[in-house]
């Protein structure tokens, strides 16, 4: 297979969202149009292979943020299915902290985490796409912050998105080294992109698996 042009990717991203958009009946929305832009140049400058490039190198993730019903998991939607890359997954973040604990003899026995299994749907993932981040409790954390230290080690590309600013999406407020930890594991590692219309897509009666997350 040759390698992804940069300039086709994305080209071909802003093609499937606006076909996407099309075929559900919505209208533009710029908020959105700005975050599929930003992942469509990410994505293109990786898969393209563009590390010699003046230009400076987006982070190997990318943390996609805003209210409910803004739009983000149909953003995930285009942007998942145009991607030209067979090795990729997605899932939900709670079902990823389950397969980590479940391939790391539960969560119970998670003391040292240096040792961190890969679960066997991950372990020649190229991409990997998580949707609806929301930390339950600080082990959530201590886990994430380690699977994702251990997946950019591995080569993987990952792109999140979440109701919640970072640094710490969800249960607050933890304690100082809680939010330390979490300042570390998105700083430097992360794209951060705001979608940040003022319309409610779900709340307006929009197909909420798609427009309104």
């Amino acid at each position: 297979m040759s390698q992804p042009d940069l300039f086709d990717i994305g080209a071909q991203l802003r093609r499937q969202f606006a076909e996407c958009r099309r075929a559900r009946g919505y209208t533009e929305d710029s908020a959105q149009q700005a975050t599929l832009e930003h992942l469509a140049h990410w994505a293109a400058w990786h898969l393209a292979g563009r590390g010699n490039s003046l230009l400076r190198r987006p982070a190997r993730g990318v943390y996609v943020w805003g209210g409910a019903g803004r739009g983000k998991r149909f953003i995930m939607d285009c942007f998942f299915q145009v991607v030209p890359l067979e090795a990729r997954c997605r899932m939900s973040f709670q079902a990823f902290i389950q397969a980590f604990e479940f391939c790391n003899a539960g969560p119970s026995e998670l003391r040292d985490l240096s040792g961190l299994n890969l679960p066997d749907a991950l372990l020649h993932t190229r991409l990997l796409c998580l949707d609806d981040l929301e930390l339950q409790a600080f082990h959530d954390l201590e886990l994430l912050s380690r699977a994702v230290e251990v997946l950019l080690e591995a080569g993987t590309l990952i792109v999140l998105t979440s109701r919640y600013a970072p640094p710490v999406p969800g249960l607050e407020p933890f304690e100082k080294p809680g939010v330390e930890t979490a300042s570390r594991l998105f700083q430097g590692r992360f794209d951060v992109v705001h979608v940040q219309g003022s319309q409610n897509y779900r709340s307006s009666g929009r197909d909420e698996g798609a427009m309104g997350a």
